[in-house]
């Protein structure tokens, strides 16, 4: 499908794409976007918004090769703008999503993003009040990816904006360029299995941040040389664990608790 449009007063409930892409094309709904699928293809230059105060998209999926290839075919999104006033429940994207894609979910204090994650890395611009979970290298079910020959995980390179504060971020490569904001509520879990380096910024707490580990836990260790860099601004961090080194002039809060460096 390319150059298409499609505008509905009320409610799009269904637009599925079995084998193919979605091409510089304009989808606007009124009031929700149920359920918008590509099961075999890529999503290009495409505007994807609804319109009211209470609206919100359901799903958007864009399916691809489910395989785990570091650089997929097909299951990319790239160069779109997808937007609502209210929420977006879910939106997976099994490839990788570029740099000039814009997630954005509208400026009032109750606009959220439930689940944003992809397969393959991942550079877009991410908005919202209140996110819940970013998961970058994660299969079509929300589990995170196996590595093999082919997959080594995914890396993120975007900016998130959560004005009233992240729940996880969690990504399977590493955390590199990234920018993460949440002006007026805490960063509850940034968890990555390879480096870190971002410019963390809040005003409230950030809980814990994870570097190198696989899902977080301490006893998991996926990458013992998982190096931290960047900068951490927030009222307090309740602790960073990681496995390499860590740039000693970095921005650190004067309040922390533990930070380890798990080899010490």
């Amino acid at each position: 499908m390319t150059d298409g449009k499609i505008y509905m007063s009320n409610y799009l409930t269904e637009f599925i794409v079995s084998y193919g892409d979605v091409d510089d094309s304009t989808f606007l709904a009124d009031k929700k976007i149920e359920h918008f699928e590509l099961s075999n293809g890529n999503l290009q230059g495409t505007t994807i918004a609804t319109n009211s105060t209470a609206d919100h998209i359901t799903e958007l999926l864009v399916y691809g090769d489910s395989g785990d290839t570091e650089t997929p075919v097909r299951g990319n999104i790239t160069n779109c703008q997808i937007s609502a006033d209210k929420m977006i429940k879910k939106l997976y994207a099994e490839g990788q999503i570029d740099k000039d894609t814009l997630v954005s979910v509208g400026a009032s204090f109750s606009s959220s993003i439930k689940t944003f994650s992809t397969g393959s890395n991942c550079a877009a611009v991410i908005n919202a009040s209140k996110i819940d979970k970013v998961l970058i290298g994660f299969d079509r079910d929300g589990k995170r990816k196996v590595e093999n020959e082919t997959f080594t995980g995914a890396d993120f390179t975007g900016s998130i904006t959560a004005l009233l504060g992240l729940n996880t971020l969690s990504v399977t490569g590493s955390i590199q360029d990234a920018t993460i904001q949440c002006s007026y509520g805490k960063i509850t879990s940034i968890l990555t299995e390879d480096g870190f380096d971002a410019a963390v910024t809040t005003n409230k707490d950030v809980t814990r941040i994870m570097v190198g580990f696989i899902n977080g836990q301490r006893n998991r260790v996926a990458n013992p040389d998982a190096n931290v860099d960047g900068s951490i601004i927030a009222k307090t961090l309740g602790r960073l664990y990681y496995t390499g080194d860590r740039n000693q002039e970095m921005a650190m809060p004067a309040r922390h608790g533990p930070i380890v460096n798990v080899d010490d």
